[in-house]
């Protein structure tokens, strides 16, 4: 990556380096690219801003809005610190249009923290949300992924989804490895990582075509490297709109109900976690007979879902159905 590239407050071409404190050490860095989030802006980095007490380093990165999402958000911090003030280091910076996984990867390299937490410049953050995670990595000196509950609002705020759980009662589960085979686990948005574990890192999963299915990625790598954690409760409010970055990459005929598409992406990850599980069994996460189990599991979903495919698109061919994909 050429120096042009690099997240640096003083060298980075149209970067500004807001605060830097240095009042304590680093343990947390939070990264959140957005873009053309100019209505959701204000809130999602006052979250981030808000987070207690553990957060060193923030970096937002504007990925080329065509709004005014730079600008607001720039305010928006400035106005923070003059009321506030602020203990973080704090760079904001702009770059040329990417794939948002590219995004992210840059934002990863740039990070100074071991714990790297991503943030969406849509989504609002629990205040407590960084300090009840970080607990489970002191806590536990191996672990290497910690997901959380959430919230679905819609672009007003407004909860349009009751959980029933609330922070005083929370579970925190270890996940095993087969919930990534049997349950749904879209817990977009939602995790922490370790960036010097050897599987279940940002940059492992976002560096290859998996990042497609990245929640069950990092959950699956998370699990084979021993430690993944999931906090039963709801700490953070993740919002559902028009132009939300979760939404699907193809325009799928009404008659499939989406599973043409979730089954394209099951593939996907279900191809990726093969992969890992070599690397496991090349790293001693697992031994020969836990690889052969869990890969004969993998084998016959790949199986599913290719059969599945192969019957939807015969009969979306015959409805005279075509499938139009996006570019990404």
């Amino acid at each position: 990556m050429g120096p042009s590239t690099k997240l640096n407050p003083i060298t980075t071409k149209n970067s500004v380096s807001i605060l830097h404190s240095g009042k304590f050490s680093p343990q947390i860095s939070i990264l959140m690219p957005v873009r053309n989030c100019e209505n959701f802006i204000v809130d999602a980095i006052e979250s981030v801003l808000g987070q207690a007490g553990v957060v060193a380093e923030i970096i937002i990165s504007d990925d080329a809005s065509t709004d005014l999402t730079y600008q607001i958000a720039l305010e928006t911090v400035q106005r923070w610190i003059q009321q506030k003030g602020s203990v973080h280091t704090i760079l904001m910076r702009r770059g040329e249009h990417r794939l948002r996984r590219l995004h992210f990867q840059l934002l990863n390299e740039a990070a100074n923290c071991d714990v790297v937490f991503e943030a969406h410049g849509d989504d609002i953050q629990h205040p407590l949300r960084a300090r009840r995670i970080l607990d489970i990595f002191e806590r536990d000196p191996d672990a290497c992924l910690v997901y959380v509950d959430r919230y679905l609002i819609n672009e007003l705020g407004q909860c349009v989804e009751k959980k029933l759980e609330n922070f005083s009662s929370a579970e925190i589960i270890p996940i095993p490895i087969n919930y990534f085979f049997i349950e749904d686990t879209e817990l977009i948005g939602a995790a922490m990582a370790r960036k010097s574990s050897k599987l279940a890192c940002f940059t492992t999963a976002i560096a290859d075509l998996s990042a497609v299915g990245h929640d069950r990625i990092y959950g699956f790598r998370g699990a084979l490297s021993g430690n993944c954690y999931f906090i039963k409760a709801p700490l953070y409010s993740r919002r559902i709109h028009a132009n939300n970055l979760h939404q699907q990459n193809y325009h799928e005929p009404r008659e499939s109900n989406g599973d043409f598409g979730r089954n394209l992406i099951r593939i996907s990850f279900f191809t990726a976690m093969q992969s890992d599980l070599e690397m496991a069994l090349e790293m001693h996460l697992v031994n020969q007979d836990q690889f052969i189990e869990l890969n004969n599991v993998i084998i016959l979903n790949l199986r599913k879902c290719s059969d599945w495919l192969l019957t939807a698109f015969k009969q979306l061919t015959e409805l005279g159905y075509i499938i139009h994909w996006k570019k990404t």
